[in-house]
C-alpha cells in the first residue's frame, strides 16, 4: 500500500464522478454539511484531535474509489480544515487494508487516541479492519476506532443496511451528521486446514490455527451454499464490470448448470441455537441449497435478506433453504427483492439465533467454500465451523439515521 499526500485526477474525471455519485451535489453545498458534535469527525474529543485515516481501495467495485475521493471527499476534508490530521492510503494488493490496519490504525488505538477510518471500499475492506483489530494484541489504553464505510465496492451490505445510500451523498452526510454506535461483530471458529481464496480463486492463503482452531471475525454475513458459491464464482474482472448484477449472473449459472443438471446439493449437518441457554437444534436434512447468517438487513440495495433486522440490534438471523430446483430457488431470491417476502414462503427457514454449527460432508473442495463478509474461505475436508456473537466491542460505526 502507499500513503498519498495529494491524490489527484483530471478535471473531467472529477466532474464526471461527482455527477455519477452525488447527483451534481456541488462542492459549495458539500461544505455546508457541517459536522455535528456527535459525528464521526467530531468524535469523542474535538474535531481536530481526531486521527483520520482514509483508505482508497482501487480494486473494489468498478474502481471508482479514487475518483470519488477527488470529486467529493477531498472537498469535505478541505472545507472543515482537517488536512493536518488526515492520512490517505491507496491499496496495492489484497493485503493492503490488513497491513494499514495493523501498522497504522492499531498503534493509534493502542495509544488511546480517537480515530476515524473512512473506507472507500466494499464489505471486504470492513472485514479486513475488523478481523485485524480483533486478532491483534491490544493495550489497556485501547480506544475503539470508528468505521465509516463509503459504499464503493460491489458488495456494500453494511453501508446499505446502515443508511449510507439515503439521500445523494454516498455516505458523506453520514460521515458529517450520523450517529456513532458500537458495531456488532460475530466470531467464527473453524477446524484447521482452512485457506482464504484470493486472486480470483487461483491462490490459497492458509489461515494459521491457534490451539487447533482458526478464529475469524465478521460484521456482515457468513454463508455456505448458493450465496457463498455465487460470491466466489463472480469474483473476477469479467464479472466485476457488471457491478452488483454480477451476483445474479453467477447465481443463474449455479441454478441452471450448462449440462442441464439440477443445482448442486450441498451436503452437511447444520445445527443452531435459538437462545444462549438452549440445546442445539438440528436441521431435519443433510442436503441444503442456502445457509446464511447475517447481522444486517440488506445484502445489496433492495435485496432484503433479513426483514426483521434493524441495525444495529446485535441479533444473528439465519436464512436456510433445503435442496430445491433452480426455479424454486430463483423464485425465493426474487421474493427477497419484494420487501423480504421470501421469509414467508414454504420451505424457507428464518430464525433468530445465538449460534450456528456446520459439519461439512463434501468431498469436492468447491462445495466447502464459505463466504465471510465477501471473503471466500475454503474449509478442509470433513471440517467444521461454529459461529456466535462476539461479546467484546472493539470497533464503532456511524449510522445514518
Amino acid at each position: 500500500m502507499e500513503e498519498k499526500k495529494n491524490p489527484g485526477g483530471s478535471h473531467n474525471e472529477i466532474c464526471q464522478v461527482r455527477k455519477l455519485y452525488i447527483d451534481d451535489l456541488s462542492a459549495n453545498r458539500l461544505k455546508k454539511l457541517a459536522p455535528k458534535s456527535t459525528s464521526a469527525l467530531a468524535s469523542r474529543g474535538t474535531i481536530h484531535s481526531t486521527h483520520i485515516t482514509i483508505i482508497i481501495s482501487g480494486g473494489s467495485g468498478k474502481g471508482q474509489a479514487r475518483h470519488f475521493f477527488d470529486a467529493a471527499l477531498a472537498c469535505i476534508i478541505d472545507a472543515v480544515n482537517l488536512k493536518s490530521v488526515t492520512k490517505v492510503y491507496e491499496t496495492s494488493s489484497a493485503q493492503s487494508i490488513t497491513e494499514i490496519t495493523r501498522n497504522n490504525v492499531l498503534p493509534v488505538a493502542n495509544e488511546g487516541h480517537d480515530q476515524v477510518i473512512i473506507l472507500l471500499s466494499g464489505d471486504g475492506g470492513v472485514n479486513d479492519v475488523v478481523d485485524t483489530l480483533y486478532r491483534s494484541r491490544r493495550t489497556e489504553a485501547y480506544c475503539c476506532p470508528v468505521i465509516v464505510p463509503i459504499p464503493l465496492g460491489t458488495g456494500n451490505a453494511l453501508a446499505t443496511s446502515y443508511g449510507y445510500l439515503k439521500g445523494q451523498t454516498m455516505g458523506l452526510s453520514a460521515l458529517l451528521q450520523g450517529k456513532r454506535m458500537p458495531l456488532p461483530v460475530f466470531k467464527i471458529s473453524i477446524s484447521p486446514q482452512a485457506s482464504y481464496l484470493i486472486n480470483e480463486g487461483q491462490e490459497r492463503v492458509p489461515i494459521p490455527a491457534q490451539n487447533a482452531v482458526i478464529e475469524i471475525w465478521g460484521a456482515v454475513v457468513c454463508s455456505w451454499g448458493l450465496h457463498a458459491s455465487l460470491v466466489a464464482n463472480s469474483d473476477s474482472k469479467h464479472y466485476r464490470q457488471f457491478g452488483a448484477e454480477r451476483f445474479r449472473m453467477a447465481a443463474t449459472e449455479l441454478l441452471y448448470p450448462s449440462n442441464g443438471s439440477n443445482p448442486h446439493q450441498y451436503k452437511g449437518r447444520v445445527q443452531y441455537k435459538t437462545n444462549s441457554l438452549g440445546e442445539w437444534i438440528s436441521a431435519d436434512r443433510s442436503l441444503h441449497s442456502y445457509i446464511l447468517v447475517t447481522l444486517v438487513s440488506q445484502l445489496e440495495k433492495g435485496f432484503l435478506i433479513s426483514p426483521a433486522s434493524t441495525e444495529p440490534d446485535n441479533m444473528l438471523r439465519l436464512v436456510e433453504i433445503p435442496d430445491m430446483s433452480g426455479d424454486e430457488i430463483m423464485s425465493i431470491m426474487d421474493a427477497a427483492y419484494a420487501h423480504g417476502q421470501h421469509t414467508k414462503m414454504n420451505g424457507v427457514g428464518y430464525h433468530e439465533i445465538t449460534a450456528l454449527k456446520i459439519h461439512f460432508q463434501e468431498e469436492d473442495e468447491e462445495w466447502r467454500r464459505i463466504c465471510v463478509d465477501g471473503k471466500i474461505i475454503e474449509v478442509g475436508l470433513d471440517g467444521t465451523m461454529t459461529l456466535e456473537m462476539e461479546k467484546q466491542g472493539l470497533v464503532d460505526i456511524i449510522v445514518n439515521q
